[in-house]
């Protein structure tokens, strides 16, 4: 007779438990720094087109632009401007992003800083 003992099933699975164990937490840090990094690539361009759109208009830095605004200097529109982390039913940029007035950075309503978590910020500095 050929085949695997009951013990020798009973380590592969041990073995295989163990790593999963080990695995499983990198792997959903990894995902949470992509959907940071994410998020801060979107607040880049937002920050990029509302200081585009500041110098195309010759406005003042107390003028708070609107979306409708920074849209035509987004390249590939508004479609894949949200943030990953927010629910699918708030996927929409102005669920996701607040502009603030020029010279103020723009701010990720998904993720403030809150709850001892790394927030979703242009000032978050990875350790």
């Amino acid at each position: 007779m050929s085949g695997f003992t009951l013990v020798e099933l009973v380590i592969v699975v041990g073995v295989i438990g163990l790593l999963a164990t080990i695995m499983v937490p990198s792997y959903l840090n990894y995902l949470n720094a992509a959907k940071r990094t994410s998020c801060i690539c979107n607040l880049v361009l937002i920050e990029r087109s509302k200081d585009q759109f500041m110098v195309d208009s010759g406005g003042v830095t107390s003028t708070v632009p609107t979306w409708v605004d920074i849209l035509p200097y987004i390249k590939n529109g508004a479609d894949s401007l949200y943030c990953p982390a927010a629910p699918l039913s708030l996927r929409t940029y102005s669920n996701c992003y607040r502009i603030n007035q020029a010279g103020t950075d723009p701010v990720c309503l998904m993720r403030p800083v809150q709850d001892g978590l790394p927030a979703h910020s242009l000032r978050f500095r990875p350790r």
